[in-house]
């Protein structure tokens, strides 16, 4: 995968809500490493423009987070993957336990999920990533 391709995800799905996928390898650790620098340079932004103060980010919790996403929107794209693939590719649960933190950190891309379940639900009602 292109090492910009990552970092190009996050600074479109953060500026337009567009995103360009390049090609359906899935994303490496290295590929998440590059997607969480970019996305800590955005929370840095994004936290000026809130009321109070948020928790610390927390860069384990948020690069798993980011690397889910991009994989949920390569299997909306790429749907030569099956069922089993998915499932197995979008079954690990965050590293860390629930805190403040955590949350918030996680949130700044899970927020855009119900615009990839809609989308999913666009392309079929019974879609491999709407199943629980």
């Amino acid at each position: 995968m292109s090492s910009r391709a990552p970092v190009r995800f996050i600074a479109d799905l953060f500026d337009t809500g567009r995103v360009v996928l390049d090609g359906d390898t899935l994303a490496g650790p290295r590929d998440v490493s590059a997607m969480t620098e970019e996305l800590v340079e955005f929370e840095k932004v994004y936290r000026s423009t809130l009321p109070h103060y948020p928790p610390p980010l927390s860069l384990d919790s948020a690069g798993w987070a980011c690397g889910m996403l991009y994989r949920a929107c390569q299997f909306l794209v790429y749907r030569e993957y099956g069922e089993q693939a998915i499932a197995e590719q979008l079954s690990s649960s965050c590293p860390l336990k629930p805190s403040p933190s955590v949350c918030y950190s996680v949130d700044l891309t899970f927020r855009f999920l119900p615009d990839l379940v809609r989308l999913a639900r666009a392309a079929a009602e019974h879609d491999p990533l709407l199943t629980p």
